[in-house]
């Protein structure tokens, strides 16, 4: 009988064993399983970060591109005919609405994608209003004619620089 009793105390015993070493496999590998999700989500959250900056980005080197050809006075109408139309702008602006505000991570960041968001409306604008008054400042080249180039050249600049400001604000409130 003792062999029979040793016998069935060996086997509660790996039964118990059993248990908890498959108690301890199951924690282990739901441990492992949820370190791995909250590393696809981080991911998956970094990519979505990027994605933004990037398409922020494109939206500002097109408005710094714009802005150099308001640098030089008087304003050379044959570059602008040649690289600028409101549709670049508008498609930017377009972009940036695009993207869910309310995923963008935080206020700060909130705010400066919707900060450079309008800024590239009111670049678009200052830039109409300069083609627009154009023909109403005088003649190509005269004194009343680089006033108003002066004016709307630092209009531009002024849009320019903020849309580069708010850029680096919402690259800095993006970073980890």
């Amino acid at each position: 009988m003792e062999s029979q009793t040793l016998a069935a105390w060996v086997q509660a015993i790996g039964s118990i064993a059993t248990i908890i070493g498959a108690y301890f496999l199951g924690e282990r590998q739901g441990s492992i399983s949820l370190r791995n999700a909250r590393l696809l989500a981080k991911d998956a959250e970094q990519i979505k970060q990027d994605s933004i900056v990037e398409i922020a980005r494109m939206a500002v080197d097109r408005a710094a591109e714009i802005g150099t050809l308001f640098v030089d006075q008087p304003i050379d109408t044959a570059k602008m005919a040649a690289n600028y139309h409101p549709s670049i702008l508008e498609s930017r602006a377009t972009a940036l609405s695009s993207v869910p505000v309310l995923e963008v991570g935080s206020a700060e960041a909130a705010a400066a994608l919707l900060d450079i968001r309008d800024q590239l409306v009111f670049l678009k604008n200052a830039v109409q209003q300069w083609s627009d008054g154009r023909s109403k400042a005088g003649n190509a080249g005269s004194g009343e004619q680089l006033q108003w180039d002066a004016v709307w050249c630092a209009n531009v600049k002024t849009h320019v620089t903020c849309i580069e400001r708010h850029f680096e604000s919402l690259k800095a409130a993006l970073r980890p």
